[in-house]
């Protein structure tokens, strides 16, 4: 009984070791790819870089607490959390300055509804230049181009993170040392581009 136990954790740990080499791999891969074909002109994409993006959370735009929304696309509309007491979207897709108070919405190609609770709605007739889902379709299309899984910038702008997978990531910083904190760099590129393994994995609860 005991040597059948000692086997299915050797068994276990060996498992896990080839599944963490596999992803190590995977992710090193993208990570050159991304360095050598599409590194300079995601840092120059600037109507990408307005907000930060992670699998569960979508489009966030937090560049100053007086302005700080979130965006969920779905089929055919777009769904849209303003955090701060008011918020102003300053997208392409809009003739002007869309302004919304503190509150979840969904916005449609020739809509605005507010969402006052669970079961209540307000409906507005708002014609938009061009579909908002449409929109950040092109940026969710910009990012499979890419290959980043996630990203987020600091807010003082002095580093950007490029997720590749829930455990490796690219920084583009020129005090990587402080920007990782505890995590580990595994390559280094030029024009300051580090490949980084995360101490802990990406939560994606």
């Amino acid at each position: 009984m005991k040597k059948s136990y000692t086997y299915l954790i050797i068994v276990t740990l060996l498992i896990s070791c080839n599944q963490e080499k596999r992803l190590l791999e995977y992710s090193q891969e993208k990570a050159d790819q991304f360095v050598e074909m599409y590194a300079n002109e995601f840092l120059q994409d600037t109507e990408l870089l307005k907000y930060s993006y992670h699998p569960r959370a979508q489009f966030t735009y937090e560049q100053d607490f007086l302005n700080n929304y979130r965006i969920f696309p779905k089929d055919n509309e777009i769904g849209l959390i303003c955090f701060s007491d008011s918020c102003q979207l300053k997208e392409s897709f809009n003739n002007s300055p869309l302004k919304l108070s503190k509150g979840r919405y969904t916005l449609k190609q020739d809509s605005i509804f507010t969402e006052l609770n669970y079961d209540s709605t307000t409906f507005q007739i708002h014609y938009f230049k061009r579909n908002p889902e449409d929109y950040f379709n092109g940026l969710k299309k910009r990012l499979q181009k890419y290959g980043v899984f996630a990203y987020s910038k600091s807010k003082d702008k002095s580093f950007v993170k490029v997720y590749l997978s829930v455990q490796y990531y690219l920084v583009y910083s020129k005090d990587v040392e402080n920007d990782i904190n505890d995590d580990e760099i595994i390559k280094s590129y030029n024009d300051n581009w580090y490949f980084v393994k995360m101490k802990r994995q990406m939560d994606l609860g």
